[in-house]
């Protein structure tokens, strides 16, 4: 067991709806992992220790699936806690969207005329820049724009992302300013920038989800050393380096390219580039 969490960490059910999954999620951008859930008329929020940070009353959360969702809605680029209220049909529902502290983000809590349904999602779903915020009403699905920032989703729906894993990625962008060397399978949610005198060297299997982007700064390096970076979208700058060694492979999203700007270098020794599909 994790020290902290030894069985001493609790939150009531009442019943079966009222608690269900935990969410986790870096929540006020300071590089530590927070984990919210939600019982009877409550909201936990606990340190990645076990240490409870906040309680926030929320009475009559709504039926169903009821999972924290963790995002920017309000541009801060910190993400706020979002949650449903009222789930009963003929009664208003609300989304609420708390900071860490318990206060609401500017123009919450959202009304629903006919309860909520389930949770609600987080995702920029028309690709403008800006998160949008969805969820379920009896008898139809509200989609709101909010100016939340895309980069900051650190749990967007029931089991954290599209494919289901209920495994906690990062959305926020990761910098790498020295050398590293990735030998464990892994999948990446977030654009990575490798930075001048930098290098990254994958020798393990690296998907990368949610269309991420992988960009090599002038002076930076992207070495592919007998490893496979799946469903990629790759921008090498002027001035960047890009190697493909013992038979190290890149397949691109469907959505995803290559993009090699003048001035960049690529050494192409042994291995394979293939396309969505391929």
């Amino acid at each position: 067991m994790v020290p902290g969490w030894n069985g001493s960490q609790t939150i009531v059910s009442q019943w079966e709806w009222h608690c269900n999954d935990v969410s986790a999620g870096d929540i006020d951008n300071d590089d530590t992992i927070e984990i919210v859930s939600i019982g009877v008329n409550t909201v936990k929020i606990w340190s990645s220790n076990g240490t409870l940070l906040n309680t926030i009353v929320l009475d009559n959360p709504a039926n169903g699936k009821i999972v924290p969702i963790l995002a920017d809605v309000d541009g801060d680029m910190e993400n706020e806690i979002l949650v449903a209220k009222g789930g009963i049909t003929g009664y208003k529902g609300y989304i609420h969207a708390y900071k860490l502290d318990g206060s609401e983000a500017p123009g919450f809590p959202l009304v629903a005329d006919n309860g909520c349904i389930g949770s609600p999602c987080v995702s920029d779903i028309d690709n403008d820049g800006k998160n949008e915020l969805i969820f379920g009403e009896w008898n139809m699905v509200h989609v709101y724009e909010t100016n939340g920032n895309p980069n900051y989703i650190e749990w967007g729906c029931e089991h954290h992302d599209h494919r289901n894993t209920g495994e906690y990625l990062s959305g926020k962008p990761r910098t790498i300013t020295t050398s590293e060397s990735w030998h464990i399978n892994k999948d990446i949610r977030c654009n990575t920038f490798i930075e001048t005198g930098a290098t990254l060297s994958i020798y393990a299997q690296i998907n990368t989800l949610e269309s991420a982007k992988i960009v090599v700064r002038n002076g930076g390096t992207l070495v592919i050393d007998g490893g496979k970076l799946l469903f990629a979208d790759i921008e090498v700058q002027s001035g960047g380096r890009l190697v493909i060694q013992n038979n190290g492979k890149i397949k691109l999203h469907r959505n995803g390219s290559l993009k090699i700007n003048l001035g960049a270098t690529v050494d192409y020794e042994y291995g394979s580039i293939v396309l969505h599909g391929s």
